[in-house]
């Protein structure tokens, strides 16, 4: 994190160690003091506060979704209790405070009441003067009303992480002092208060604009927005003060509403956390923007703001970035306004207000009349059966086919379950348990899968690209109504995916943390330096028992071209695993020298396993064997097949995999094929390899 300059390089930087350190209650202990410390020194971004913010927001994600296990919830305790002991040993300053509630605030959890309950702002405003406790941390009514003219709910995310860090009670007594003000900008922000979390808070915000109304100091241009906005607030505050703001008697004509131009939607597939992306591309005059809408399973309009862009350019480029990063897709406008509709009545019904970005979104958009609308999986069914304009192939061949959905739309590769105990000490349980309990799990989470396939088939049933498969749409509801009729997983494919990859999730958390440590020897691996001549064979041949580099690129080939796609750490997990080549142990030069003619040999094979495309010879170099090295590659192959690392079970092959399946084993048994099967199996070999990548 520290060789990168930019928050967003720095977030980034720690994401791949993310899952690792929740598993280390020490961690949790020593970022709280470092961020503690950092604050203390003037710098409440600092690297741990980052890493800290990052970890929780993980914590959230795995309590929205069911999955938090043992170990994150140690890790978050862990993180509780030093904050209160720091703060049980000294009274937090205003930095500090800051720091900490931002942290949480973003990762989208609550401020912790030891926090907020730790006394005064400062031991000379006991009673919290507003205007003090704002001026310690920077801050002013004034250059606040600024910010809010200039990037309105910039200002508001802003005041909302010093507002919740600030002690029971105070709060309150800020915004009111706040939104009092007559600034026009500021009393925008009581529009975005009227959805926070908080009802004491949306009460305050509802008094603030019921007052300026009364006064007749109401920004005439609230009370229509505020209509675009009613059906979407919280039962609290009362309704008859937000419907008097809305009939205020103002001194001067509301403006007329821009209307939006050249309006163009997208739309992804739901991710495996139920999370869909919707954006949209406006123009108002020469102002040219990009709305971002993210609809969450359960939480509904979990996040919503608008980018300004300087040209039609700059639209295009966030766009495409999103083609890239999400797989978003054209869709008819009205395809936002049903979907945000849906997810409004849903995040209502969990009372959850949608995100207070909506409404700027909602006036970029010109998305008017925006009813929370209740919409059941056969409410999703009815409209597409309705609206298919070709014959829809037989459901049969649909369900059959839908082990391939990845291929077409990659975001389907996030569809699985990561249940929190087998998060927690996954290495306890055995593989037909863990692949029991994840069958449990998908049985009981039949409803959530079955919406997540039907809101992926109405996108792209509705979607205006060109180069989607005809009938594309189809094939997701033919799951989605199997799985509503109770039909067992087992006998519908993407199911049996899903299965897959959650195993896979599985095996990457259990597998070794890295590569710097092993058995508690750290080490560097020397990845660079060419092997010497016999330098792989002798490393080898020292092992007990010895091995062959024949059976060593053996188990190679079974890893790369194994039924379940492994990642960097499970492909060395397999080679150097209990069965298979264990590095000798020895000093951290040596370790990591072996580590690293290892993964020589790795990319050498994999190499090799594309030439054998439409090859005449035979790269992988089977014909070239005698019987002892063929006897040996074999072996290693079929070692790797008899594991459950790498999927090879009997339901996952097709006839022609156990046919040279059946080949390799009666060659690891002694028989000597012909060279023309050597042949076909390595052409078997190289098609596997492919669509593995």
């Amino acid at each position: 994190m520290a060789a990168v300059g930019d928050d967003g390089d720095r977030v980034a930087a720690a994401a791949p160690y993310l899952q690792e350190l929740l598993q280390d209650e020490a961690a949790a202990t020593a970022l709280v003091g470092l961020t503690w410390q950092a604050a203390e020194a003037g710098d409440e971004e600092s690297d741990a506060a980052l890493l800290l913010e990052g970890l929780l927001t993980e914590i959230r994600m795995l309590l929205e979704l069911q999955q938090m296990g043992g170990a994150c919830r140690r890790f978050q305790a862990a993180a509780r209790a030093e904050l209160a002991r720091r703060i049980e040993r000294r009274s937090p300053a205003v930095a500090v405070r800051h720091a900490f509630g931002r942290i949480h605030v973003r990762a989208g959890l609550p401020v912790p009441e030891e926090l907020r309950s730790a006394g005064p702002v400062t031991a000379e405003a006991p009673d919290l003067d507003p205007e003090l406790a704002l001026a310690q941390l920077d801050q002013d009514f004034d250059s606040m009303a600024e910010a809010a003219a200039e990037e309105p709910l910039e200002a508001h995310q802003s005041l909302v992480e010093i507002l919740r860090s600030m002690p029971t009670g105070a709060q309150e007594h800020v915004l009111r002092r706040l939104l009092s003000q007559r600034h026009h900008a500021v009393q925008r922000l009581a529009l975005y208060w009227l959805l926070d979390p908080d009802s004491e808070i949306r009460e305050v915000a509802a008094e603030a604009l019921h007052a300026h109304a009364r006064q007749g100091t109401l920004d005439p241009s609230l009370p229509p927005l505020l209509g675009l906005m009613a059906a979407w607030l919280p039962p609290e505050p009362a309704p008859a003060t937000i419907e008097a703001v809305r009939k205020a008697d103002l001194r001067q004509a509301a403006p007329k509403p821009r209307q939006s131009r050249d309006l163009r939607v997208y739309a992804s597939l739901p991710d495996g956390s139920g999370t869909q992306t919707f954006a949209a591309t406006a123009r108002h005059g020469r102002r040219r923007v990009v709305a971002m809408v993210l609809l969450k399973a359960v939480q509904g309009v979990g996040d919503a703001y608008v980018l300004p862009c300087t040209s039609a350019g700059g639209q295009q480029r966030i766009v495409r970035s999103l083609r890239q990063e999400v797989g978003i897709l054209a869709v008819p406008p009205d395809c936002l306004k049903r979907e945000v509709a849906a997810a409004l009545a849903e995040g209502l019904g969990h009372g959850r207000p949608p995100a207070p970005g909506l409404l700027d979104v909602a006036e970029a958009c010109g998305l008017t009349e925006l009813i929370p609308t209740s919409t059941t999986a056969p409410d999703r069914l009815a409209r597409l059966r309705g609206g298919a304009a070709d014959p829809v192939p037989e459901p049969e061949a649909l369900i059959r086919d839908s082990d391939i959905w990845a291929d077409t739309f990659p975001l389907t590769g996030t569809w699985f379950e990561m249940l929190p105990d087998l998060g927690d000490e996954p290495e306890l349980l055995s593989p037909a348990a863990a692949e029991e309990r994840i069958r449990q799990r998908l049985e009981e989470r039949r409803p959530f899968w079955a919406m997540q396939m039907l809101k992926a088939a109405e996108v792209l049933q509705s979607a205006t690209d060109r180069n989607l498969p005809e009938s594309g749409w189809a094939g997701f509801a033919a799951v989605a109504e199997a799985l509503l009729a109770g039909r067992p997983l087992a006998g519908i494919p993407a199911l049996e995916t899903m299965v897959d990859r959650s195993l896979l999730a599985r095996a990457e958390l259990a597998s070794p943390g890295g590569e710097e440590e092993a058995d508690g020897v750290s080490f560097t691996v020397d990845w660079e330096r060419p092997a010497a001549p016999g330098e792989l064979e002798e490393m080898l041949g020292g092992l007990e028992p010895p091995r062959s580099v024949a059976y060593l690129d053996g188990r190679i080939v079974a890893l790369l071209t194994a039924p379940l796609a492994l990642t960097a750490a499970q492909l060395l997990q397999g080679i150097v695993g209990q069965d298979a080549v264990p590095p000798v142990a020895g000093n951290d030069e040596r370790l990591g020298r072996q580590i690293g003619l290892l993964a020589q040999q790795l990319e050498a094979v994999d190499t090799r396993l594309f030439e054998a495309a439409g090859s005449s010879g035979d790269p992988l170099g089977l014909s070239g064997f005698d019987t002892a090295e063929l006897k040996d590659w074999s072996a290693g192959f079929v070692a790797v097949t008899e594991g459950d690392l790498a999927g090879w079970t009997q339901r996952r092959l097709r006839p022609d995999d156990r046919k040279f399946l059946a080949l390799i084993r009666q060659s690891a048994s002694g028989r000597q094929p012909e060279t023309a099967e050597l042949r076909l199996v390595a052409r078997w070999l190289h098609l596997r390899r492919t669509a593995q990548r």
